[in-house]
């Protein structure tokens, strides 16, 4: 281990069963000899590794100094995870018992989704299991071979499948959709990445048109500890309620899907397109009045259409492709604009007497006008400046107000609305206007949780960054102390604790909560972003004008 973190006999004994495991079962799939193996006998075997020596070895991945060893061991776990599935199922030689084969991948893709319900209880296990599962869909869709490509179709049909279905509890639809999102955002764009997409955007239109979400009311649970339960069958009359958690997920998988269908120019579902070329051309018609949002109260179904309107916005970055695509009467970018932006006002002053459906509904309006803006040529006007700020002060003095994670989520993407908003200030806008954007999110960015503040540094970067030169002064004159000092902290590539109110020197002598905070702002600010924002956005330390020096001086006042 040497000098990284000291670990007694113990804390290795799991780490060399993990090592043992690895290459055993190494030597094992690339032998050449066949070899029967019970699938019941692999999955306890990987089970018992992935359940009950991964949690033990979570520490030496964790700590302020991450075990080198440990960290290499897990890497290769996921390939034995990954190719003990394919093994079970591709050393038969009979070819005339393919039905049974097809039994074994079936069994083996229940057991897979049943253990992403299982590892909940550790963030390594649930991480190693994640990974397992997309390399497993990868792995089949570059394989020459048609049954290895329906096994990624079959076991992508059943994920989606389970994130739709209101039986499934909320920390496992997460897990399932952390997946399908990841497939259809790939890092890296290989032929079977791009296969695995194309499947997962034609598997999950066809799931989630089946699941007929958009034929019937959709409606928030009022009894979240409904959700917390096991999925069973019921002889009940089954609730057709969904948790804020649940519609949440549908939503992030929605706007992901939509999003990656323009990006790969293929057709999105015929009924989400007709609901949603109603819901456009009732916005854009100017139709969307407070009392008939108020109508449809808890019908989560705005809120779908809503998520995948913005993936389409998001996918084609363009208003006219935007609206050829739903069918629906062209019109410039300004005017898209401004009717997004009276339907996202109409929608605050409808607030319903839910909590929950209000901030996921504010949520989404946030995102729609942010997505709106970027399809928007040109800089934006100080009536529309002044109109998205008193949006945003309503929305952050509603946030502020709650507690739920639905609330600490609004108050995240409204700093991203005001930012971005920022980006695109016009050059001869008044000081008023920029000082009331700004001011907005004052009482967001006042909270004294780090958590509240680190994920909108970057937000925060941008807008200090791009907004016209004479406004500089005005984002510090606007900003609380604490955020002046992280905000300059980063930019010089150091480390502020908002718990100790000072810079950190040595991140793993602090406390827990602001060695998290530490954590996140070292992965925000590697030493490559860090020299990329100095030299091409910050300038020069020796300008008196740059943002850069700006930041140093924040931090002195």
């Amino acid at each position: 281990i040497g000098n990284e973190t000291t670990l007694s006999l113990r804390d290795l004994f799991p780490l060399g069963r993990l090592s043992l495991a690895n290459m055993v079962l190494g030597k094992l799939f690339t032998s050449s000899q066949t070899f029967q193996i019970k699938v019941g006998s692999m999955s306890s075997f990987c089970e018992a590794m992935l359940f009950e020596d991964v949690p033990k070895c979570y520490h030496m991945v964790a700590s302020a100094t991450p075990c080198s060893q440990a960290t290499e061991v897990l890497r290769n776990f996921i390939d034995i995870l990954e190719s003990a599935g394919h093994f079970i199922a591709a050393k038969r030689d009979d070819q005339t018992i393919q039905s049974s084969v097809s039994t074994e991948m079936m069994h083996q893709h229940h057991v897979l989704v049943r253990w992403m319900h299982l590892s909940q209880s550790n963030p390594l296990s649930n991480e190693l299991l994640l990974r397992a599962v997309q390399s497993r869909i990868l792995s089949s869709c570059s394989a020459d071979d048609q049954n290895w490509n329906h096994d990624a179709s079959n076991l992508i049909a059943l994920m989606s499948q389970l994130v739709f279905h209101k039986e499934t509890d909320s920390p496992h639809r997460r897990n399932i959709s952390i997946v399908l999102m990841r497939l259809l955002t790939p890092a890296t764009h290989s032929r079977a990445s791009e296969l695995a997409k194309s499947l997962t955007i034609e598997v999950l239109w066809r799931e989630f048109a089946g699941s007929n979400l958009l034929s019937h009311s959709v409606l928030l649970s009022s009894n979240e500890s409904r959700r917390k339960r096991k999925r069973k069958r019921s002889q009940n009359k089954p609730d057709e309620s969904f948790s804020s958690s649940d519609i949440q997920i549908m939503c992030c998988v929605m706007e992901s899907l939509a999003s990656a269908a323009c990006t790969s120019q293929l057709e999105i579902d015929a009924v989400a397109r007709e609901r949603i070329k109603s819901l456009w051309e009732g916005i854009l018609s100017c139709q969307a009045k407070s009392s008939d949002m108020k109508s449809d109260e808890n019908d989560c179904r705005k809120l779908l259409l809503l998520s995948i309107s913005i993936g389409l916005l998001k996918g084609t970055s363009n208003v006219v492709n935007f609206l050829r695509m739903i069918d629906v009467s062209e019109c410039s970018a300004t005017i898209f604009m401004e009717k997004a932006l009276l339907y996202s006002e109409a929608q605050v002053g409808a607030m319903t007497g839910d909590e929950i459906y209000n901030s996921l509904a504010f949520n989404l309006c946030s995102s729609l006008v942010g997505a709106a803006l970027k399809c928007t040529d040109g800089e934006l006007s100080e009536s529309f400046v002044s109109r998205i700020g008193k949006l945003a002060k309503c929305i952050c003095n509603f946030a502020v107000s709650k507690s739920s994670i639905e609330a600490i989520s609004l108050q995240r993407s409204v700093v991203q609305l005001v930012c971005n908003v920022g980006i695109q200030i016009q050059s001869g806008c008044s000081t008023q206007a920029v000082e009331s954007l700004a001011g907005s999110i004052s009482c967001i960015l006042e909270k004294s949780s780090w958590y509240h503040i680190s994920p909108n540094l970057s937000c925060l970067e941008c807008f200090i960054k791009q907004h016209p030169s004479h406004l500089t002064l005005l984002l510090p004159a606007s900003t609380p102390t604490s955020v002046k000092s992280l905000l300059a902290s980063r930019v010089q590539g150091k480390i502020f604790s908002l718990v100790d109110n000072k810079v950190i020197d040595e991140p793993q002598n602090v406390p827990y909560s602001t060695f998290q905070e530490s954590c996140f702002l070292q992965e925000h600010c590697s030493n490559k972003r860090r020299s990329m924002l100095t030299n091409s956005c910050f300038g020069s330390e020796s300008c008196p004008r740059c943002n850069f020096c700006l930041a140093r001086k924040m931090a002195k006042d």
